[in-house]
Protein backbone atom coordinates (compact mmCIF):
# COMPACT_ATOMS: atom_id res chain seq x y z
CA UNK A 1 0.00 0.00 0.00
CA UNK A 2 1.27 3.47 -0.90
CA UNK A 3 0.96 6.21 1.71
CA UNK A 4 -1.53 8.99 0.74
CA UNK A 5 -2.74 7.13 -2.42
CA UNK A 6 -6.53 7.37 -2.60
CA UNK A 7 -7.23 6.60 -6.26
CA UNK A 8 -7.65 3.18 -7.88
CA UNK A 9 -5.04 3.83 -10.59
CA UNK A 10 -2.16 1.40 -11.03
CA UNK A 11 0.79 1.99 -8.71
CA UNK A 12 3.09 2.58 -11.69
CA UNK A 13 1.48 6.03 -12.07
CA UNK A 14 2.25 7.09 -8.48
CA UNK A 15 4.94 9.73 -8.01
CA UNK A 16 6.54 11.60 -5.15
CA UNK A 17 7.90 14.82 -6.63
CA UNK A 18 10.32 16.99 -4.63
CA UNK A 19 10.35 20.72 -5.48
CA UNK A 20 12.86 23.09 -3.95
CA UNK A 21 11.67 26.61 -3.05
CA UNK A 22 8.20 26.14 -4.54
CA UNK A 23 6.65 29.62 -4.97
CA UNK A 24 3.15 28.18 -4.42
CA UNK A 25 4.14 27.14 -0.91
CA UNK A 26 6.00 30.19 0.49
CA UNK A 27 9.25 29.03 -1.16
CA UNK A 28 9.38 25.93 1.01
CA UNK A 29 10.88 22.66 -0.17
CA UNK A 30 7.87 20.41 -0.71
CA UNK A 31 6.93 16.88 -1.75
CA UNK A 32 3.95 16.33 -4.05
CA UNK A 33 2.25 12.93 -3.63
CA UNK A 34 0.81 12.69 -7.13
CA UNK A 35 -0.93 10.29 -9.52
CA UNK A 36 0.15 11.01 -13.08
CA UNK A 37 -2.75 8.96 -14.50
CA UNK A 38 -5.63 10.86 -12.88
CA UNK A 39 -3.55 14.05 -12.44
CA UNK A 40 -4.34 14.57 -8.77
CA UNK A 41 -2.01 15.80 -6.02
CA UNK A 42 -3.33 13.83 -3.06
CA UNK A 43 -1.06 15.57 -0.58
CA UNK A 44 1.64 18.22 -0.58
CA UNK A 45 3.91 18.30 2.43
CA UNK A 46 6.93 20.23 3.62
CA UNK A 47 10.06 18.22 2.86
CA UNK A 48 11.75 18.69 6.22
CA UNK A 49 8.79 18.30 8.60
CA UNK A 50 6.46 16.08 6.51
CA UNK A 51 3.56 18.35 7.58
CA UNK A 52 0.88 19.10 5.01
CA UNK A 53 1.10 22.57 3.47
CA UNK A 54 -1.68 24.72 1.99
CA UNK A 55 -1.57 26.33 -1.47
CA UNK A 56 -0.94 30.08 -1.72
CA UNK A 57 -0.58 32.21 -4.85
CA UNK A 58 2.96 33.00 -5.88
CA UNK A 59 3.88 36.68 -5.67
CA UNK A 60 5.07 36.63 -9.29
CA UNK A 61 1.65 35.42 -10.45
CA UNK A 62 -0.15 38.07 -8.43
CA UNK A 63 1.80 40.85 -10.14
CA UNK A 64 0.85 39.73 -13.68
Amino acid sequence: MIKHKKCNCDEEYWEEIVVQQDPHYQNKNVVYHHCSYCGVDFRVEEFETKQEVIFTEAKEEMNN
